[in-house]
């Protein structure tokens, strides 16, 4: 199960309420008592594909699962029309590395649902988001579960939003009953499409890599390259928290990254040890040119298990910069009144544009 706090069952801080993948887990468990039925949980909460993309390797590629399961619908749709520049090319290139990479694991998307989506649900359009993905599904042949589109139709037809969710983009318990009902619809009826299979047409076999793309340049090889690796820092030092490590500079420190192969798309902050925490901000200029440009902390501040290390990421896409990123990044600790330091934990890289042609054997 790869998510969010959507995923996991919407508290983070406060109760928790078992999500749908309890209830999946349970079909399948039910379905095939004799089997050894294992369900690892990816989940990074306050987040969408483009920093699942960038985990990857231990969140999902480390289990060698049979079956993926993600739900990146409404965390995709919570960034609005400008944030596609950035969970476009993430959400395929997250689809796109595991037919590459694990061919034969089978995916489920399951969409949920944040507020601002009711306005094209109300006037009878598919929101953008949901059709990007729509249309990834059927160039990679993954399965969808909308359950976010359920839950749309019943408050159109009358029923109070406040029924099914606790916030703009949290399900209650309720809301979870729909996610886990039209799961199990689907998997009753992939099952049954498996049964009416001849025996010989029911052997596991990969999945194939279309060579062709739905997003013009999909993030295909993602690395998160650690902030101290930056070859140029004035102000700035190393600083760390547990196992977590982290560059520091108060207001004035200045610093430039290039990773020497790829492209920079966006930096990893840390925001210290508590969800009040804030980093100072920022200002990058992309390539040596231009005016520099501040990033506004106005995203969601996130952690795992280790509630002792908060990070925040920002994507240059999301704020008017070229989604492409740069080649070189410089970065400035702007002024406070506060003189709250800077944090950078990392940076987003992508680190190759073309993929490499290859035949599956």
């Amino acid at each position: 199960m790869i998510g969010n706090s959507v995923t996991y069952g919407a508290a983070f801080d406060g109760d928790r309420i078992d999500s749908y993948y309890v209830r999946l887990a349970d079909w399948f468990r039910k379905r095939f008592p004799d089997a050894d039925i294992e369900v690892h949980t990816g989940i990074i909460f306050a987040m969408g594909p483009e920093t699942q993309l960038f985990r990857m390797e231990d969140k999902l590629l480390a289990f060698n699962p049979d079956l993926v399961v993600t739900e990146f619908g409404a965390a995709n749709g919570a960034w609005g029309a400008k944030g596609r520049s950035v969970t476009d090319p993430a959400t395929e290139g997250y689809v796109r590395r595991l037919r590459l990479l694990r061919p034969d694991a089978d995916l489920l998307m399951n969409l949920g649902l944040v507020k601002p989506m009711m306005d094209d649900y109300r006037a009878g359009v598919t929101p953008g988001t949901v059709d990007f993905i729509r249309r990834l599904a059927g160039n990679y042949g993954f399965v969808i579960t909308d359950s976010g589109e359920a839950i749309a139709k019943r408050v159109i037809a009358g029923e109070p939003w406040e029924l099914f969710m606790k916030d703009s983009i949290h399900p209650v318990q309720a809301g979870y009953a729909v996610h886990g009902k039209v799961i199990e619809v689907e998997l009753d009826r992939q099952w049954a499409l498996y049964q009416s299979l001849p025996a010989d047409g029911r052997k596991v076999s990969a999945h194939p890599f279309p060579h062709s793309t739905v997003d013009p340049s999909p993030w295909l090889w993602p690395r998160q390259a650690p902030a101290w690796f930056a070859e140029k820092l004035d102000g700035f030092k190393l600083a760390e928290s547990g196992q977590v490590k982290f560059i520091e500079g108060a207001p004035g420190a200045t610093g430039m990254f290039s990773p020497g192969k790829g492209r920079i798309v966006g930096i990893l902050h840390h925001a210290g040890a508590s969800s009040k925490g804030r980093p100072a901000e920022l200002e990058v200029r992309l390539d040596g040119a231009g005016e520099w440009v501040r990033l506004p902390l106005n995203e969601p501040i996130f952690t795992e298990e280790d509630r002792y290390n908060f990070f925040m990421r920002q994507f240059f896409g999301a704020y008017g910069l070229p989604p492409e990123g740069c080649r070189s990044l410089e970065f400035r600790v702007t002024d406070s009144p506060a003189r709250i330091a800077g944090r950078i934990a990392g940076f987003f890289v992508i680190e190759r544009d073309a993929e490499v042609d290859f035949e599956r054997k």
